[in-house]
């Protein structure tokens, strides 16, 4: 199976193993998903059809980035904060505790940004709003606006 099947599947298993298969398969997959949605420091902001999505659904990438920021600093404990495309591909922010996935609550995300504490201890200590700051800057916008693309064929 994979980590997807793995995810949207974990509650029909035993008591026993769907909770660890959920947490395992959810840690792979939401690192995998981070590590991969970021570059290089670039400045750049999304492009094309990512642009007027951001545009349509938050008024302007500036408050996107005020939104993303508030829900990642809104988490307790750890967890994620998530760009996410509905069925209807309109996107939404949201947030999961722990390695928990938007995908089985239906949709499709194309972007996270990790806060638990070890993404951002070593340099910026307990100063979250700093690193997702920092964070923004890193921010792949070719693989998100990929991901978008991708999410809105299927």
């Amino acid at each position: 199976m994979s980590l997807e099947e793995l995810i949207c599947t974990s509650g029909k298993l035993p008591a026993d193993i769907g909770v660890p298969v959920l947490r395992n398969a959810g840690g792979v997959y939401n690192h995998r998903f981070y590590f991969d949605g970021m570059s290089t420091p670039s400045g750049s902001r999304p492009f094309g059809i990512l642009a007027g999505a951001v545009n349509q659904s938050f008024t302007n990438f500036d408050r996107f980035k005020e939104t993303l920021s508030a829900a990642a600093l809104s988490i307790f404990g750890s967890g994620y904060a998530w760009l996410a495309s509905d069925r209807a591909g309109r996107l939404r922010v949201i947030t999961t505790p722990n390695q928990e996935t938007p995908l089985p609550c239906g949709f499709c995300p194309i972007l996270n940004v990790d806060v638990w504490e070890h993404a951002y201890y070593l340099k910026h200590y307990n100063k979250r709003a700093d690193y997702i700051g920092d964070w923004l800057s890193v921010v792949n916008w070719q693989m998100v606006s990929d991901r978008y693309l991708l999410c809105r064929r299927h």
